[in-house]
Protein backbone atom coordinates (compact mmCIF):
# COMPACT_ATOMS: atom_id res chain seq x y z
CA UNK A 1 0.00 0.00 0.00
CA UNK A 2 1.45 3.36 -0.83
CA UNK A 3 2.15 5.97 1.83
CA UNK A 4 0.42 8.61 0.81
CA UNK A 5 2.41 10.99 3.23
CA UNK A 6 5.62 9.60 2.39
CA UNK A 7 5.04 9.96 -1.55
CA UNK A 8 3.58 13.90 -0.36
CA UNK A 9 7.06 13.99 1.42
CA UNK A 10 9.03 13.10 -1.14
CA UNK A 11 7.76 15.10 -3.96
CA UNK A 12 7.88 18.99 -1.39
CA UNK A 13 11.09 17.66 -1.50
CA UNK A 14 11.93 17.49 -5.05
CA UNK A 15 9.94 20.52 -5.58
CA UNK A 16 12.47 22.57 -3.06
CA UNK A 17 15.41 21.40 -4.77
CA UNK A 18 14.23 22.73 -7.80
CA UNK A 19 13.34 25.66 -6.51
CA UNK A 20 16.66 26.29 -4.97
CA UNK A 21 18.34 25.02 -7.78
CA UNK A 22 16.80 27.88 -9.70
CA UNK A 23 17.34 30.39 -7.17
CA UNK A 24 21.24 29.62 -7.45
CA UNK A 25 21.23 29.04 -11.15
CA UNK A 26 19.76 32.58 -12.30
CA UNK A 27 22.24 34.12 -9.35
CA UNK A 28 24.97 33.14 -11.69
CA UNK A 29 22.93 34.23 -14.86
CA UNK A 30 22.38 37.80 -13.70
CA UNK A 31 26.22 38.31 -13.60
CA UNK A 32 26.90 36.69 -16.45
CA UNK A 33 26.83 39.76 -18.93
CA UNK A 34 27.57 39.77 -22.32
CA UNK A 35 31.03 38.42 -22.85
CA UNK A 36 33.60 40.93 -24.81
CA UNK A 37 32.75 41.58 -28.19
CA UNK A 38 34.84 40.02 -30.98
CA UNK A 39 35.52 40.46 -35.01
CA UNK A 40 35.37 36.77 -37.21
CA UNK A 41 38.54 37.00 -37.66
CA UNK A 42 39.29 37.42 -33.59
CA UNK A 43 37.17 34.24 -33.27
CA UNK A 44 38.95 32.30 -35.78
CA UNK A 45 41.89 32.49 -33.60
CA UNK A 46 40.36 32.50 -30.00
CA UNK A 47 40.64 35.85 -29.77
CA UNK A 48 44.49 36.24 -30.02
CA UNK A 49 45.84 39.03 -31.94
CA UNK A 50 47.06 41.88 -29.91
CA UNK A 51 50.22 42.02 -31.45
CA UNK A 52 48.71 42.10 -35.00
CA UNK A 53 48.10 44.80 -37.61
CA UNK A 54 44.46 44.90 -38.16
CA UNK A 55 42.18 47.57 -39.40
CA UNK A 56 38.81 46.67 -38.03
CA UNK A 57 40.03 44.92 -34.89
CA UNK A 58 41.54 48.91 -34.37
CA UNK A 59 38.09 49.46 -33.17
CA UNK A 60 37.89 46.46 -30.33
CA UNK A 61 41.20 45.15 -29.29
CA UNK A 62 44.29 47.16 -30.28
CA UNK A 63 44.02 50.83 -31.90
CA UNK A 64 47.61 51.48 -32.52
CA UNK A 65 48.27 48.81 -35.34
CA UNK A 66 46.12 51.54 -37.06
CA UNK A 67 49.09 54.00 -37.58
CA UNK A 68 50.76 51.40 -39.99
CA UNK A 69 47.63 51.40 -42.82
CA UNK A 70 46.74 54.48 -45.64
CA UNK A 71 43.83 53.31 -46.98
CA UNK A 72 39.82 53.59 -46.17
CA UNK A 73 38.46 50.77 -44.91
CA UNK A 74 34.65 49.78 -44.27
CA UNK A 75 33.42 46.35 -42.41
CA UNK A 76 30.36 44.38 -41.67
CA UNK A 77 30.20 41.91 -39.25
CA UNK A 78 27.39 38.90 -37.99
CA UNK A 79 27.91 36.42 -35.45
CA UNK A 80 25.58 33.85 -34.41
CA UNK A 81 25.31 31.86 -30.91
CA UNK A 82 23.95 28.73 -30.28
CA UNK A 83 24.14 26.19 -27.87
CA UNK A 84 26.25 22.55 -28.45
CA UNK A 85 25.51 19.23 -26.33
CA UNK A 86 22.34 20.48 -24.50
CA UNK A 87 21.97 18.78 -20.82
CA UNK A 88 19.65 17.18 -20.42
CA UNK A 89 19.12 18.53 -16.71
CA UNK A 90 17.82 22.26 -19.17
CA UNK A 91 14.85 20.00 -20.41
CA UNK A 92 14.15 18.76 -16.91
CA UNK A 93 14.03 22.17 -15.52
CA UNK A 94 12.16 23.71 -18.14
CA UNK A 95 15.01 26.63 -19.49
CA UNK A 96 14.96 27.08 -22.90
CA UNK A 97 18.18 28.46 -24.62
CA UNK A 98 17.41 31.59 -26.20
CA UNK A 99 17.66 31.17 -29.82
CA UNK A 100 18.12 35.62 -30.21
CA UNK A 101 21.93 35.57 -28.79
CA UNK A 102 23.85 37.37 -32.08
CA UNK A 103 26.01 39.96 -32.61
CA UNK A 104 26.26 42.44 -35.40
CA UNK A 105 28.58 45.52 -36.19
CA UNK A 106 30.00 48.00 -38.92
CA UNK A 107 32.91 49.55 -39.06
CA UNK A 108 34.65 52.34 -41.15
CA UNK A 109 38.03 53.79 -40.97
CA UNK A 110 40.10 56.65 -42.92
CA UNK A 111 43.56 56.37 -42.56
CA UNK A 112 44.46 58.55 -45.35
CA UNK A 113 45.87 61.76 -42.98
CA UNK A 114 48.44 61.29 -40.19
CA UNK A 115 46.14 60.39 -37.67
CA UNK A 116 44.75 57.02 -38.57
CA UNK A 117 41.63 56.30 -37.09
CA UNK A 118 37.63 55.27 -37.39
CA UNK A 119 34.24 54.70 -36.21
CA UNK A 120 32.55 51.09 -35.34
CA UNK A 121 29.08 50.39 -33.88
CA UNK A 122 27.72 47.23 -33.16
CA UNK A 123 25.15 45.28 -31.12
CA UNK A 124 25.14 42.62 -28.85
CA UNK A 125 22.52 40.13 -27.50
CA UNK A 126 23.51 37.36 -24.92
CA UNK A 127 21.39 35.78 -22.08
CA UNK A 128 18.54 38.15 -21.93
CA UNK A 129 21.25 41.23 -21.81
CA UNK A 130 21.66 43.84 -24.39
CA UNK A 131 24.83 45.68 -25.42
CA UNK A 132 25.18 49.01 -28.06
CA UNK A 133 28.61 50.15 -28.32
CA UNK A 134 29.77 53.28 -30.39
CA UNK A 135 33.66 52.84 -30.57
CA UNK A 136 35.68 56.10 -31.65
CA UNK A 137 39.46 54.91 -32.28
CA UNK A 138 42.68 56.40 -33.35
CA UNK A 139 46.58 55.99 -33.32
CA UNK A 140 49.95 58.16 -34.08
CA UNK A 141 53.09 57.13 -35.00
CA UNK A 142 55.87 57.60 -32.03
CA UNK A 143 58.65 56.44 -34.38
CA UNK A 144 58.73 54.49 -37.26
CA UNK A 145 57.77 51.16 -36.17
CA UNK A 146 56.24 51.95 -33.22
CA UNK A 147 53.06 53.48 -32.60
CA UNK A 148 50.15 54.43 -29.41
CA UNK A 149 46.33 54.00 -29.85
CA UNK A 150 43.38 54.48 -27.94
CA UNK A 151 39.87 53.45 -28.16
CA UNK A 152 36.84 55.55 -26.61
CA UNK A 153 33.72 53.50 -26.35
CA UNK A 154 30.13 54.89 -25.35
CA UNK A 155 28.34 51.74 -23.98
CA UNK A 156 24.74 51.42 -23.42
CA UNK A 157 24.09 48.09 -20.99
CA UNK A 158 20.80 46.52 -20.51
CA UNK A 159 19.94 43.80 -18.11
CA UNK A 160 17.19 41.12 -18.64
CA UNK A 161 13.79 41.91 -18.13
CA UNK A 162 13.47 40.08 -14.58
CA UNK A 163 15.40 43.04 -12.78
CA UNK A 164 12.88 45.46 -11.84
CA UNK A 165 15.33 48.29 -11.35
CA UNK A 166 18.32 49.71 -12.48
CA UNK A 167 18.10 48.07 -15.50
CA UNK A 168 19.93 50.55 -17.97
CA UNK A 169 23.29 51.75 -17.68
CA UNK A 170 25.49 54.06 -19.82
CA UNK A 171 29.54 54.35 -19.69
CA UNK A 172 32.02 55.50 -21.79
CA UNK A 173 35.48 53.10 -21.07
CA UNK A 174 38.83 53.79 -22.81
CA UNK A 175 40.86 51.54 -24.02
CA UNK A 176 44.99 52.02 -24.51
CA UNK A 177 46.99 49.97 -27.10
CA UNK A 178 50.97 50.08 -27.88
CA UNK A 179 52.22 47.96 -31.45
CA UNK A 180 56.00 47.58 -32.11
CA UNK A 181 57.26 46.29 -34.69
CA UNK A 182 61.30 45.31 -33.76
CA UNK A 183 62.32 42.83 -36.70
CA UNK A 184 60.14 42.58 -40.01
CA UNK A 185 59.17 38.90 -38.81
CA UNK A 186 58.47 40.20 -35.16
CA UNK A 187 55.26 42.35 -33.98
CA UNK A 188 54.52 43.08 -30.29
CA UNK A 189 51.37 44.82 -28.76
CA UNK A 190 49.70 45.57 -25.77
CA UNK A 191 46.58 46.74 -24.28
CA UNK A 192 44.67 48.02 -21.63
CA UNK A 193 40.70 48.01 -21.39
CA UNK A 194 38.55 49.85 -19.52
CA UNK A 195 41.43 52.05 -17.83
CA UNK A 196 39.10 54.29 -15.69
CA UNK A 197 37.26 51.27 -14.46
CA UNK A 198 34.00 52.62 -16.01
CA UNK A 199 32.60 48.95 -16.30
CA UNK A 200 32.48 46.17 -13.58
CA UNK A 201 34.97 43.64 -13.89
CA UNK A 202 35.61 44.22 -17.19
CA UNK A 203 39.66 45.54 -16.60
CA UNK A 204 42.22 43.55 -19.08
CA UNK A 205 45.83 44.44 -19.18
CA UNK A 206 46.95 41.99 -22.18
CA UNK A 207 50.19 41.77 -24.34
CA UNK A 208 50.99 40.11 -27.13
CA UNK A 209 53.76 38.51 -29.94
CA UNK A 210 53.03 37.62 -33.52
CA UNK A 211 55.60 35.81 -35.06
CA UNK A 212 56.55 35.16 -39.25
CA UNK A 213 57.99 31.63 -39.06
CA UNK A 214 58.29 31.89 -42.78
CA UNK A 215 56.41 33.87 -45.17
CA UNK A 216 53.24 31.75 -44.78
CA UNK A 217 53.16 30.49 -41.64
CA UNK A 218 52.85 32.82 -38.18
CA UNK A 219 52.19 32.28 -34.88
CA UNK A 220 50.19 34.50 -32.66
CA UNK A 221 50.61 34.53 -28.75
CA UNK A 222 48.25 36.69 -26.23
CA UNK A 223 49.01 36.82 -22.43
CA UNK A 224 47.40 38.93 -19.45
CA UNK A 225 45.00 39.22 -16.90
CA UNK A 226 42.55 41.47 -14.35
CA UNK A 227 45.09 44.24 -12.98
CA UNK A 228 42.44 45.33 -10.77
CA UNK A 229 41.66 41.63 -8.88
CA UNK A 230 44.08 38.47 -8.48
CA UNK A 231 45.78 38.71 -12.04
CA UNK A 232 47.04 35.20 -11.63
CA UNK A 233 43.18 33.69 -10.55
CA UNK A 234 42.07 35.61 -13.33
CA UNK A 235 44.43 35.10 -16.30
CA UNK A 236 44.07 35.02 -19.79
CA UNK A 237 46.10 33.21 -22.43
CA UNK A 238 45.37 32.32 -26.08
CA UNK A 239 47.47 30.69 -28.64
CA UNK A 240 46.50 30.50 -32.05
CA UNK A 241 48.26 30.45 -35.55
CA UNK A 242 47.97 31.67 -39.32
CA UNK A 243 49.05 29.89 -42.65
CA UNK A 244 48.36 31.52 -46.09
CA UNK A 245 47.48 29.22 -48.91
CA UNK A 246 46.57 30.20 -52.95
CA UNK A 247 47.80 33.02 -52.12
CA UNK A 248 44.78 34.82 -50.71
CA UNK A 249 43.26 32.50 -48.67
CA UNK A 250 44.12 32.10 -44.82
CA UNK A 251 43.34 29.25 -42.29
CA UNK A 252 43.37 29.92 -38.95
CA UNK A 253 43.10 27.82 -35.53
CA UNK A 254 43.42 28.97 -32.05
CA UNK A 255 43.25 28.05 -28.04
CA UNK A 256 41.77 30.13 -25.41
CA UNK A 257 41.47 29.78 -21.53
CA UNK A 258 39.86 33.38 -20.80
CA UNK A 259 39.27 33.24 -16.48
CA UNK A 260 37.87 36.49 -16.73
CA UNK A 261 35.22 35.44 -18.15
CA UNK A 262 35.28 31.65 -16.95
CA UNK A 263 35.75 30.29 -20.19
CA UNK A 264 37.95 28.12 -22.59
CA UNK A 265 37.54 26.72 -26.23
CA UNK A 266 38.64 26.78 -29.66
CA UNK A 267 38.07 28.95 -32.59
CA UNK A 268 39.11 28.11 -36.26
CA UNK A 269 38.56 29.55 -39.48
CA UNK A 270 38.93 31.35 -42.95
CA UNK A 271 39.72 34.41 -44.91
CA UNK A 272 39.86 35.58 -48.09
CA UNK A 273 42.15 39.01 -49.43
CA UNK A 274 41.46 40.35 -52.35
CA UNK A 275 42.77 43.70 -53.48
CA UNK A 276 39.29 45.99 -52.77
CA UNK A 277 36.72 42.99 -51.61
CA UNK A 278 37.69 40.42 -48.48
CA UNK A 279 35.74 37.87 -46.27
CA UNK A 280 35.71 35.81 -43.07
CA UNK A 281 34.31 33.01 -41.82
CA UNK A 282 34.60 31.38 -37.90
CA UNK A 283 33.68 29.11 -35.59
CA UNK A 284 34.27 29.15 -31.90
CA UNK A 285 33.00 26.94 -29.38
CA UNK A 286 33.56 27.43 -25.35
CA UNK A 287 32.64 26.46 -22.53
CA UNK A 288 32.80 27.40 -18.61
CA UNK A 289 35.99 26.65 -16.87
CA UNK A 290 34.40 26.95 -13.62
CA UNK A 291 31.27 24.34 -14.08
CA UNK A 292 29.53 25.69 -11.00
CA UNK A 293 29.08 29.72 -12.60
CA UNK A 294 27.54 30.95 -15.47
CA UNK A 295 24.74 30.77 -17.21
CA UNK A 296 25.21 27.37 -19.32
CA UNK A 297 24.82 23.50 -17.67
CA UNK A 298 28.24 21.38 -16.91
CA UNK A 299 29.59 19.89 -20.27
CA UNK A 300 27.11 22.57 -22.31
CA UNK A 301 29.07 24.79 -25.22
CA UNK A 302 28.65 28.14 -26.77
CA UNK A 303 28.96 27.75 -30.29
CA UNK A 304 29.82 31.28 -32.55
CA UNK A 305 29.24 31.12 -35.97
CA UNK A 306 30.74 33.86 -37.61
CA UNK A 307 31.13 35.87 -40.94
CA UNK A 308 32.11 39.61 -42.16
CA UNK A 309 32.37 41.13 -45.34
CA UNK A 310 35.29 43.93 -45.62
CA UNK A 311 35.95 46.22 -48.29
CA UNK A 312 39.06 48.96 -49.38
CA UNK A 313 38.45 52.04 -51.06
Amino acid sequence: MVNLREEHSTSSLVSIMRILYSLIFFSFAASAQVRPYQTARLKSTGGAGVASILVTEGAVLNPAGLAFFNEAFASYQKSTTTLNNKSEERSADGRKFSKSNYSEGYFVFDNSSSIKGGMGYHQQKENGYTRERISGAGAIHVLENLSLGAIIQHTEDTRPGWYNSDRHNTTNPVVLGLTWLPLESLGVGAIYEDVGKALKDESRAVAGIQYSITSDLIVLVDAGGNPRGDFLEESILRVAAQYRTFQDFFVRVGQYKDNTINEEGIGYGVSWIGPKLGADLSMKTGRQIDREKGYIYPNEKLADLSFAFNMRF
